[in-house]
């Protein structure tokens, strides 16, 4: 496939064409050759140069930094130097010049324009850009390039700026021009050429040194090294912008997008499930912990926070136990008590309770002597022994005490 195409309308018909193709460097991958459109050659890039004898170049300075309202203001600037309604032209707008800070504007009718783009619309060809042909004469360092193609002159006198006018009335034109620039006025002229051209002679009436540069390849290999050499003022913007562009460049990338878009949909219906799941689990931690809490401290009415309330009362309880220097600890008391129950005579213990430091049971034992002897071992120990209720029976006596450290 050739790398790029180059398009350049010669006369007025729509579908008559001049082109040539060039490699990445701008040097010629065919020779010239003239036809219609639809006998083009695929092209990674194709151009398109339509004839600037149609075209207006001009630079205007907007204030205006935003886009929007640059492209809004540009019309109204240069509605006094257009003959047409400003409604019925199409502007495009290139980037303002670092150096003077003008904008540069091309300028043509709407009518004019559509009817290239139909007609290549009908071949279903697509371009990447549409340019004034002069905007593709080489720009010499110094000076003003010149470009002779069949009868017509272009005169490129700056990076977005130039004219074409009829080789007849060329002297008239770049005498003109060279006044309108004053100061700016080219310290010379540039001529590119594909062999000898006698018109140069024409050209030492205006005072200026003319040169000449040949190429043997001929007049289009010029307009695509000049072509290559800057970017274009694209006439392709607004409206006419092609559709296809910003599809073209996400096509490659559509199913990569699709795959990224799933994985992003399935990701985040994780992250909902997980986030559902962790939600029920706290809500059934949090019943939980409310439910020990009322188990082990059934006094409590009032539960607001049943984990802080947890921390508060084992903090109370610690404290109880680090204040009392262990005497009234359920642990070290029942280990003291212990040893008493264990040689009671008939000893069933029913019921064993520790509530405020002191101990409350239940139990049988054998006979009266027991009980007896059961109370005095824990008197001794340092406790104090209440007998809230006993009863005798014909195996033994039934007995409710209260124990507590004195």
């Amino acid at each position: 496939m050739l790398h790029t195409l180059f398009c350049h309308w010669t006369s007025s018909s729509p579908t008559a064409v001049t082109w040539l193709a060039c490699d990445a460097k701008g040097q010629l991958q065919t020779p010239v050759q003239t036809g219609e459109l639809s006998q083009l050659p695929t092209a990674k890039r194709v151009y398109g140069l339509l004839p600037s004898t149609d075209i207006l170049l001009a630079q205007v300075d907007v204030p205006s930094k935003q886009r929007q309202r640059l492209l809004q203001a540009v019309p109204f600037v240069l509605e006094e130097q257009l003959a047409e309604e400003i409604e019925n032209l199409h502007f495009a707008v290139g980037e303002r010049d670092k150096v003077n800070g003008l904008i540069p504007v091309a300028v043509l009718e709407r009518a004019h324009l559509q009817t290239y783009l139909e007609a290549i619309q009908a071949t279903g060809l697509v371009f990447d850009a549409i340019v004034p042909d002069v905007l593709a004469v080489p720009l010499p360092p110094q000076g003003w390039g010149l470009l002779l193609l069949g009868n017509t002159l272009l005169v490129r006198t700056g990076a977005y700026t130039g004219f074409a006018v009829e080789l007849s009335n060329a002297v008239t034109w770049l005498q003109l021009a060279i006044n309108e620039a004053g100061e700016n006025a080219p310290s010379s002229l540039q001529v590119y050429a594909s062999g000898t051209v006698h018109w140069v002679q024409d050209l030492n009436s205006l005072g200026i040194p003319v040169q000449v540069q040949t190429d043997a390849q001929g007049e289009y290999a010029w307009l695509s090294k000049g072509l290559f050499a800057a970017p274009p003022l694209d006439l392709l913007q607004g409206e006419y912008r092609p559709s296809h562009a910003l599809g073209e460049f996400w096509k490659p990338w559509r199913l990569t997008a699709a795959l990224l878009m799933l994985g992003v949909l399935i990701y985040g219906g994780q992250l909902w499930t997980q986030s559902q799941q962790l939600t029920q689990q706290r809500s059934q931690l949090s019943q939980q912990i409310e439910q020990v809490y009322r188990e082990t401290f059934p006094e409590s009415k009032k539960i607001v926070n049943p984990r802080a309330q947890m921390e508060q009362q084992l903090k109370q309880l610690r404290n109880q136990r680090g204040q009392g220097g262990g005497e009234t600890d359920f642990l070290s008391q029942l280990v003291q008590l212990s040893p008493s129950l264990k040689q009671s005579t008939g000893l069933w213990l029913k019921r064993l309770e520790f509530r405020q430091g002191r101990f409350e049971l239940e139990m049988d034992l054998g006979s009266l002597q027991a009980v007896e002897q059961l109370k005095q071992s824990w008197v001794q120990q340092g406790f104090q022994v209440e007998i809230a209720g006993m009863n005798s029976r014909q195996n033994g006596v039934e007995l409710k005490m209260k124990v507590a450290k004195k």
